[in-house]
């Protein structure tokens, strides 16, 4: 039986769901991060467990040593990250073991912000115009060279965390030292970046890379960002509503990043907005998307991408049968505000919607909920439909949140 290394956050919460698929798969897990959190359930779906704390960013080789002595122990096949800042991890790790992986150069170019946006400036391939910047005074020049709006973001960051738009010179002049804060506190960095605010829809492409060769890309269109609390991800469904043109337009950007990168095993992330000029890239993350991006992708193309980078780790070609099945698309229940569930309904009546094939919540009255730019996004739940349309499909997804209703209480101003 194969072994597989994942190396987590270990500051994000254990992913028990993600543990199950992989053991439900027919492989040994092994887990790098500080601990199992005393979770009974994950302590038995894990084999072994590499106890080390992933976020000491500035020693990042001596969590790479660590992590590569005991996997040469234990003999893993493969490695993984689905954690943004894992990714240069997973990379070193990999080279030093002499396992298939993105090179580490890649890794390290996608993980730091403005060394993508330089290396796709570089490359000639479309982007927001950026600046990178340490001070106020740079940041209000940048602005204004690039024009309002902009958007303010920490370079090392992932999931939107400090992540804002910024309409105003008096706007900027009041997030800088928030997002400096964050940045510095996190990520042990104080570049941020100042970046153009694409105006368009924005979209994902999740595609699967075998030795250099996409032999699978699937375009998930995301109608709706919610830009009021830090540009978070509401609604996504595949296929999208895109002309041939526009979509051989971001298949093409999408190949020819794969090339520049020399991108050789790997299951990609790409997202983009497709705006009046044509696609421009936001970012790309060499990991499967997150939330129920894997659930839409296998419900309407029938191709698993968790056991797809399962088998590229091992330097295995995947299996894939794709083949359109369905219209499908989830919605994400997120609060609109930190604080503490003091009260959710609507849950039943959303399940009961038609084209709804399942809503899941994670949350429990009582929780503490956290909200961007200066938390992390909470997801609270998920709403999922299926359908033989589009239409179907997000007039349920509406339909289904509509009925759902949460109060937050007791809002906070600092992680407790």
């Amino acid at each position: 039986m194969k072994k597989i290394l994942l190396i987590e956050s270990s500051g994000a919460p254990v992913f028990v769901e993600r543990y199950k698929r992989i053991k439900e798969l027919g492989y040994q897990l092994i887990v790098a991060r500080h601990s199992l959190d005393n979770n009974k359930e994950a302590e038995k779906l894990v084999d072994y467990t590499i106890p080390i704390f992933t976020h000491n960013f500035e020693n990042i080789d001596q969590t790479v040593h660590t992590i590569v002595q005991e996997a040469k122990k234990l003999k893993v096949d493969g490695v993984l990250s689905r954690w943004d800042a894992g990714i240069p991890i997973m990379a070193a790790v990999c080279e030093e073991l002499g396992i298939a992986s993105i090179p580490l150069e890649s890794a390290k170019i996608l993980r730091y912000k403005h060394a993508m946006r330089a290396f796709f400036k570089e490359k000639g391939i479309p982007s927001a115009k950026f600046e990178l910047v340490t001070t106020l005074g740079d940041a209000l020049r940048a602005a204004n060279e690039i024009g309002y709006p902009v958007v303010l973001k920490p370079s090392l960051g992932y999931g939107s965390w400090g992540v804002v738009k910024i309409e105003t010179k008096q706007e900027l002049e009041y997030h800088f030292e928030k997002v400096m804060k964050l940045s510095t506190k996190e990520f042990s960095s104080d570049l941020l970046l100042i970046e153009e605010f694409l105006q368009g829809t924005e979209l994902s492409i999740d595609s699967i890379v075998y030795r250099g060769q996409v032999i699978f890309e699937n375009i998930i269109e995301k109608p709706s960002i919610d830009s009021t609390y830090g540009f978070a991800e509401v609604d996504f469904i595949t296929p999208p509503n895109f002309s041939d043109s526009d979509i051989q337009s971001i298949l093409t950007l999408n190949s020819t990043i794969v090339r520049e990168l020399d991108i050789t095993n790997s299951v990609l992330h790409l997202e983009i907005i497709l705006t009046s000029e044509g696609p421009k890239i936001l970012e790309m993350n060499p990991r499967v998307g997150g939330a129920r991006i894997i659930d839409i992708t296998r419900a309407s193309r029938n191709v698993d991408l968790e056991l797809a980078a399962i088998q590229l780790s091992c330097d295995e070609k995947p299996e894939i049968n794709d083949s359109f099945k369905v219209y499908s698309g989830f919605k994400i229940i997120y609060p609109t505000k930190s604080g503490i569930i003091s009260s959710v309904t609507g849950l039943e009546e959303a399940r009961s919607v038609k084209h709804v094939t399942n809503v899941p919540f994670t949350k429990n009255i009582g929780d503490r909920v956290y909200t961007l730019p200066y938390f992390i996004q909470d997801y609270m739940g998920y709403i999922i439909a299926e359908g033989n349309t589009r239409t179907e499909v997000l007039n349920a997804l509406n339909e289904a949140s509509s009925y759902i209703q949460i109060q937050i209480s007791e809002e906070i101003s600092s992680r407790k």
